[in-house]
């Protein structure tokens, strides 16, 4: 429930803190009170736009704070409010800053406006005589009748089996028209003209590479010659080949001493060297450092920058650039084939498609008629016997959800036409047509908080008790709040708050406080008969009050 709201600096409202209940509370005061900034207020907790031209002082910040309180039943149907909960509480705010901005909090934390919207479009839910959402906004019907399935055993096992039959297509079908984007037989020309001139080059594995390091290698060929002669040079000066063999001779003298093993060890080290020696001699004298080596790497390399152009930088890309192509070739010569087998398995997968929605549709209709039967019932309870309720499904182009066009239809004579909701209700009948929806809908999926703004326009006498009594049912489900002119409504509250505004010196400011016993009698006397309450009018509110409590 709505535990606590607090709105400061905003509109006529100066500051307030109020405390209200988990059960069907009402509002009353005059028009012009400021009934209206409260929901206003409400509505900004729900992520709605913030308009600063409200804030009251705008030296100062206006603040719209509010805490609620959950029960264990509502949390668990939505699980993913726990993220947002602290101490099992939610403190939503909204605050309008001097500098034009507002800033959004959830328990103290700076977040998105959408964030808002998201949580709290799960736990508030502020319905007023001009909210069309359940009466006029057609894509809102599909959703609220598979809401009223969602228990069904039958619809649910129905609606898996069509998302996941159409979910194969999708994949299917993106499947094909990659298959034929990325094999374009226009292009089978320029592939084989690709391969072609990559294969002509006969590149070997590592090719550039290898011929780059060389070519390196010979542009610094003075320096390794240097370097080389210089080595040379020492080795002859010291006999290092000669020294090495007679050390090898006289390391054979340790053998049968304690010191054998580390000779030996020395003796392999040495032989090692000599080899090492060898090797290095060896490759040089295999060096071709000729002009015409350098040559020869310049022009394959300059050979080679073209391919390197086209088709990578390196050996590896370039011959996998070309694997590539051969691939793409390889998949066009049997485009044809393979396109016609796709085609037909996604043909095949859209009759599963189609047939799941028949089955889909058919446990919709099913579902309709409950709901038709449901809201009938409903608008019974508040006085609109004649004519009825219906959902009418048409077929339409299959998508995620189906290929069910569901319609809410009114008839509001006995013996009339259904129309549309917008076409046929007006005042009170879209008053009590929106109340009966909503006693439905929130059944099945309850909010924390329900708000009604004045649903109750254009009733009056025996069906305004009615849709009070509509109004203490969903109390049931829901904490409910209810801004109301209506005695009968306001009698039937289980809790009564007085909205009021005052003069204090220059400025006017609105209040809220919370009344019982005798001013509770006198307020819903006022609404009886005006500002002056008359003994009948005590009379008549006392009467709503005491029958009420029976």
């Amino acid at each position: 429930m709505l535990a606590q709201l607090r709105i400061s600096n905003f509109a006529l409202i100066e500051d307030l803190d109020v405390s209200f209940y988990d059960s069907f509370q009402v509002l009353i005061g005059q028009t012009g009170a400021g009934k209206s900034l409260i929901v206003e207020a409400l509505g900004l907790l729900l992520g709605k736009r913030a308009d600063l031209s409200k804030v009251r002082d705008e030296k100062k910040k206006a603040v719209v704070e509010g805490t609620f309180t959950f029960k264990e039943d509502f949390l668990k149907a939505h699980p993913d409010l726990g993220e947002y909960l602290e101490d099992g509480s939610l403190t939503v705010s909204r605050v309008l800053l001097p500098s034009k901005s507002a800033v959004s909090r959830i328990n103290g934390e700076t977040v998105s406006l959408s964030v808002v919207r998201e949580v709290m479009g799960q736990v508030l839910d502020i319905h007023s005589q001009f909210d069309s959402s359940l009466l006029y906004d057609k894509k809102s019907y599909l959703p609220l009748l598979d809401s009223f399935g969602k228990s069904d055993k039958a619809f649910l096992k129905a609606k898996d089996g069509y998302q996941k039959a159409y979910s194969d297509y999708l994949k299917l079908k993106k499947q094909k028209e990659e298959f034929v984007s990325n094999n374009d037989l226009s292009r089978k020309d320029f592939l084989e003209y690709q391969v072609n001139e990559i294969e002509s080059k006969h590149l070997g594995e590592n090719e550039i590479e290898n011929l780059e390091e060389e070519l390196s290698s010979l542009e610094n060929y003075e320096n390794l010659e240097n370097a080389y002669q210089e080595f040379s040079k020492v080795l002859s000066e010291t006999d290092f080949s000669e020294s090495l063999s007679g050390l090898d001779r006289t390391l054979n003298l340790f053998n049968g001493t304690v010191l054998e093993k580390e000779a030996q060890s020395l003796k392999e080290k040495l032989l090692d060297a000599q080899d090492a020696l060898s090797e290095l001699d060896e490759k040089y004298g295999d060096l071709d450092f000729s002009p015409d080596r350098i040559e020869a790497i310049n022009e394959r390399l300059f050979d080679l920058k073209d391919l390197q152009h086209k088709y990578g930088k390196t050996t590896s890309e370039i011959l996998d650039y070309l694997k590539k192509s051969k691939e793409k070739l390889e998949n066009l010569s049997h485009f044809d084939e393979e396109k016609e087998r796709l085609e037909k398995e996604e043909k095949a997968k859209f009759d599963e498609v189609m047939t799941c929605a028949s089955s889909l549709s058919k446990e919709r209709n099913r579902l309709a008629e409950g709901l038709s039967e449901k809201v009938n019932a409903e608008l019974n309870d508040l006085g609109l016997k004649e004519g009825g309720f219906k959902v009418a499904m048409m077929n339409r182009e299959p998508d995620q959800n189906g290929s069910d066009d569901v319609s809410f239809l009114i008839c509001m004579n006995k013996g009339g036409n259904f129309l549309p909701l917008k076409d046929a209700a007006s005042g009170g009948e879209a008053s009590r047509l929106s109340l009966a929806l909503k006693a439905v809908f929130n059944h099945l999926l309850p909010y924390d908080t329900l708000v009604f703004d004045e649903i109750d326009t254009g009733i009056s006498g025996n069906v305004a008790t009615k849709a009070g009594k509509k109004l203490s049912e969903i109390a049931k489900d829901s904490s409910v709040i209810a801004i109301t002119h209506l005695p009968q409504v306001a009698a039937l509250a289980d809790h009564f708050f007085y909205v009021y505004k005052e003069t204090e010196g220059e400025n006017t400011v609105s209040h809220l406080k919370e009344i019982e016993g005798e001013e509770v009698v006198e307020k819903i006397a006022s609404l009886l008969s005006g500002e002056e309450v008359t003994k009948e009018a005590l009379s008549a509110a006392k009467a709503l009050l005491k029958q009420n409590k029976k």
